[in-house]
């Protein structure tokens, strides 16, 4: 069972991953803070901080900002996760935001939900009630 201060903490910290003022800048910072507390990602034998990279933090802000975006990218850089953790981040802060994965293999759409799980288990269990996966 988490200690008071334990309780307190996770307050601070979804509150400042949810709160914003509501600019593009201001919630890019947000979801930053979100990505860099509650996401892990995996790397080698560990698990490790999401800090957002520079073309992350981009194109996050450009997320934010309510910009219909197209990703011409490499594999391997972390825009996966990122989108994922920015999908999990409008479904806790928007009311009745639903998402929805698509990908062009069975493959792609398995690791996707593999991203989703995770990110699902590394959230404090207030966040956790709120997230249904579904393989479709």
């Amino acid at each position: 069972m988490a200690t008071r201060r334990e309780v307190l903490l996770h307050e601070k910290q979804f509150r400042r991953a949810f709160r914003h003022d509501g600019s593009a800048k201001g919630k890019a910072q947000a979801f930053a803070y979100f990505c860099a507390t509650f996401a892990k990602i995996q790397h080698a034998d560990t698990e490790m901080e999401f800090i957002l990279r520079e073309s992350q933090r981009v194109t996050a802000k450009n997320l934010c900002e309510g910009s219909n975006i197209v990703v011409l990218k490499a594999r391997q850089v972390g825009f996966s996760t990122l989108f994922a953790n920015y999908a999990l981040w409008k479904c806790l802060s928007t009311e009745s935001y639903s998402v929805l994965f698509l990908s062009r293999n069975r493959e792609e759409a398995v690791y996707l939900l593999t991203i989703m799980r995770r990110l699902r288990r590394c959230r404090p269990e207030r966040m956790r009630l709120v997230v249904v996966l579904r393989r479709c």
